[in-house]
């Protein structure tokens, strides 16, 4: 997944999925334009999923940071921010496996319009109703760990 025909595909998601997400919460999953730009998101996540591996495709934060497979993001103010809207959200990853279905893809959606940005973490909402790891979009919650302080840089192997 790391060619970069693969890369700018991966980028162009979400980069749709960035703003699907704050126009579904915005307008809400049914509005017109919501739809469309769902649409075009879905057509470039199924783009991606075939020609990515058996285990699909990983969105992740790092930070502010947004990962492709690992690879992170050029940092772009919207980039940044989209990464902040899923880490306030209590997601670090998200897997959209090979069976990704428009309707997975609808619920993801709604369910993430329907929460107001500052009504919590939703990630364990997410879960539940994605089929927890058993679903074809799989939802890794932020964890929090605490450090310790004896342990000097040791924790940046939690970056």
């Amino acid at each position: 997944m790391t060619e970069p025909l693969h890369l700018g595909a991966a980028r162009n998601f979400a980069r749709s999925l960035n703003i699907l997400l704050k126009t579904a919460r915005l307008y809400g999953a049914d509005h017109e334009r919501s739809a469309s730009i769902m649409g075009t998101a879905f057509d470039e996540l199924r783009d991606i999923l075939r020609s990515s591996g058996d285990t699909g495709f990983l969105l992740g934060v790092s930070g502010n940071q947004v990962l492709l497979d690992g690879v992170p993001l050029e940092k772009r103010p919207s980039d940044r921010s989209f990464a902040l809207l899923l880490t306030s959200s209590g997601l670090s990853s998200i897997n959209f496996s090979q069976q990704v279905r428009v309707e997975d893809f609808s619920q993801f959606v709604r369910a993430f319009s329907s929460r107001s940005p500052k009504a919590g973490p939703l990630a364990t909402e997410l879960r539940r109703i994605l089929g927890g790891d058993k679903g074809a979009i799989r939802i890794n919650e932020v964890r929090f760990v605490a450090e310790d302080p004896t342990l000097g840089e040791a924790g940046m192997a939690a970056l």
